[in-house]
């Protein structure tokens, strides 16, 4: 009875058993199923070896044709500094030698040259320019040819020159006008205006006036007319002096150190006298460097003493 109820119970056991396993194992197929198409997609894709299609290389060599594109610039009309100065402004000829210009970059350097020709002889006193451009594509690469008329010069009518502060009266600062690098009818040239204003202002400085400068500072251009006029209010500021000249030095007595000063304390400043103070020190023998600095005082301060410093290095034989 035992033996009949075992061998009954193995033969369920392994029958049930089996179907169960079998059933688990149908289900883990249907489940993992839809995963089987994305591992497929992540897989990399194969190395093609097919060559390059004829519009990927027509398009490369396109490039590489342009990149390789000779550009000529011819700039008539204009000689001699107006010349110089147009070829050192313009774009297209400080470009025309890069790597990789393309025909796209060409047209577009064209396009901008006239307005930078006619920059660039406004401070020449031009500014009435004319210019007729011309690009072409030869055999030997691009050419472009600029006609540049440039215009009756701008003239100087009129000089204003003002002066204000405590040094207006100075004859230092009378007739500036007359002085100054423009005549009545002269070719207006920047260079030459700001020549002028720095001489000016170099002049008031080797005065005392350290605070020199221009509270205005205008060129009015009346184009149809093709006249300057200058306008120009000098501020001399006060007028400064020297205050005491010091020397932290054991190598020459103090007054014999003094008999080297071309000014005295409360004289009217000067760079010249501090030069000319410079040279005749190193004149002595006495010094291997010689080193003199005015002590300024601060922007916002209203003091007018100016203190001197000055550094001395004996020479060999005085060692």
């Amino acid at each position: 009875m035992f033996c009949r109820v075992f061998f009954s119970f193995r033969k369920n056991f392994f029958l049930g058993g089996f179907s169960f396993l079998l059933f688990l194992t149908l289900i883990l197929m249907l489940l993992l199923l839809p995963l089987l198409p994305v591992r497929a997609q992540t897989q990399a894709p194969p190395v093609s070896e097919s060559k390059p299609s004829e519009s990927s290389e027509s398009s490369e060599s396109s490039e590489a044709s342009e990149a390789l594109i000779p550009l000529t610039v011819d700039v008539q009309g204009i000689q001699g500094e107006e010349y110089e100065n147009v070829m050192a402004s313009i774009q297209i000829v400080l470009q025309q030698k890069k790597p990789g210009l393309t025909v796209r970059h060409i047209h577009r350097l064209h396009k901008a040259a006239p307005e930078q020709i006619a920059k660039a002889l406004a401070p020449l006193g031009y500014y009435s320019v004319e210019v007729q451009d011309d690009l072409t594509k030869e055999a030997t690469g691009w050419h472009a040819v600029y006609k540049v008329v440039p215009g009756p010069p701008v003239r100087v009518d009129k000089i204003n020159i003002e002066v204000t502060g405590s040094g207006k009266d100075k004859e230092t600062f009378q007739n500036l006008a007359e002085t100054f690098p423009f005549k009545k009818g002269d070719h207006f040239k920047d260079s030459q205006y700001e020549k002028g204003k720095k001489d000016i202002l170099s002049e008031a400085l080797h005065n005392g006036y350290m605070k020199a400068r221009f509270t205005k500072n205008k060129v009015l251009v009346h184009r149809k007319k093709q006249q300057a006029e200058i306008q120009l209010i000098l501020d001399t500021g006060p007028l400064f002096f020297f205050g005491k000249t010091l020397s932290e030095q054991d190598i020459i007595m103090p007054d014999m150190l003094q008999r080297y000063f071309p000014y005295s304390q409360g004289d009217v400043y000067s760079l010249t006298a501090l030069n000319q103070l410079q040279t005749d020190l190193y004149a002595t023998g006495y010094f291997s460097q010689v080193v003199v600095e005015p002590q300024y005082p601060a922007a916002d301060s209203d003091a007018v003493d100016i203190p001197v410093q000055v550094e001395l290095r004996p020479s060999k034989k005085n060692r």
